[in-house]
C-alpha cells in the first residue's frame, strides 16, 4: 500500500442500539438509574470508611480506594453513553476515544493491581496474624496504593502511545451489540 493512499479515521461511528431507537428512552432511564445507583452505593462506602474510626483497618482502606476505582471508571463511561442515547448520536471523535479508552485501561489496571494488594494483604494477616499490625502500618498501605497507581499509569501509558502511532484507515465503524430480528 502506498502511503499517500490512506485516509485517517477522524471519528468513529457507534452501531450499539441503532435497530431499537423506539427504546432509547427506557435504555436512558435504565442506564441513568444504574449510573446513579453505582454512584451512591460507592459513595457510600467511600464515607463509611473515612468517617468511621472502627474501620481504619488496611483492607477497608484498599476497599474504599476500589470504590473510587469504579466511580472513576463508571463515570468515564457511562455519561458519555447517555448524552449519545438522548442526543442521538452515533460518533465519538478519535481524540475522545482515545482518551476515554487510556482512563478506562488506566483505571481497570488499577484495580487489578489493588485487588493484588488486597489479596496479599489478606494472606499476610492469615499468615503473619502477630505481625501484620507492624507490617501493614498507614505508610505501607499507602506506598502499596501509591505503587498500584503508578504501575496501573506506566503500563496504560505504553499502551496508549503506542496505540495512537498506529494508523487507524480502516472501517471506523465499532459495532457494540448486534440485534438480528
Amino acid at each position: 500500500m502506498h502511503p499517500g493512499n490512506r485516509t485517517t479515521v477522524s471519528k468513529f461511528i457507534l452501531l450499539g442500539f441503532e435497530s431499537i431507537r423506539s427504546i432509547e428512552l427506557l435504555l436512558f432511564t435504565v442506564f441513568l438509574f444504574m449510573y446513579t445507583l453505582t454512584l451512591a452505593g460507592n459513595l457510600t462506602i467511600i464515607a463509611l470508611v473515612l468517617n468511621s474510626h472502627l474501620i481504619r483497618l488496611p483492607m477497608y482502606f484498599f476497599l474504599s480506594n476500589f470504590s473510587f476505582l469504579e466511580l472513576m471508571i463508571t463515570s468515564a463511561t457511562v455519561p458519555m453513553m447517555l448524552v449519545n442515547i438522548v442526543l442521538g448520536t452515533r460518533t465519538i471523535s478519535f481524540i475522545s476515544h482515545l482518551m476515554q479508552s487510556f482512563f478506562c485501561f488506566l483505571l481497570g489496571f488499577t484495580k487489578v493491581l489493588i485487588l493484588a494488594v488486597m489479596s496479599f494483604a489478606c494472606n499476610l494477616a492469615i499468615c503473619n496474624l502477630l505481625r501484620y499490625a507492624g507490617i501493614m502500618n498507614s505508610q505501607t498501605c499507602l506506598n502499596l496504593l501509591v505503587a498500584s497507581w503508578a504501575g496501573g499509569f506506566l503500563i496504560i501509558l505504553v499502551h496508549s502511545l503506542v496505540m495512537d502511532r498506529l494508523p487507524f484507515s480502516g472501517p471506523n465503524d465499532i459495532n457494540h451489540i448486534t440485534f438480528h430480528s
